[in-house]
């Protein structure tokens, strides 16, 4: 439940962070604005990092992770989940990070 809530937040804040990233490339965006884009845009970076490091603690910290076997999911959308699955697949076998994740 923790890792849901997590990525959910995590999830909101970077729509805040693509809405301030959008606020700087409008044409009528005045210096003050501007700036406290940035100032909001810093402060949720770091925000989002910090996210990251609490998501990737929980998923490591889950002994489940460590099985070498397909998980199985019961329920949602099958259409869905074997997408999901696809992608999470590929990305795996090409991400530095998440190939390191499902080596262990």
């Amino acid at each position: 439940m923790a890792l849901k809530a997590l990525v959910e937040r995590r999830h909101d804040l970077i729509k805040m962070q693509t809405a301030e990233k959008n606020r700087l490339q409008a044409p009528t965006a005045d210096k003050v604005i501007v700036e406290t884009c940035k100032k909001m845009l810093t402060v949720l970076q770091s925000q989002i990092k910090m996210l990251e490091k609490n998501i990737d603690n929980l998923i490591k910290a889950d002994e489940s992770g460590s099985k070498s076997s397909y998980r199985f999911i019961k329920g949602g959308r099958p259409q869905i989940r074997r997408i999901m699955f696809m992608a999470v697949l590929t990305a795996s076998k090409h991400d530095p990070k998440l190939k390191e994740h499902y080596q262990n």
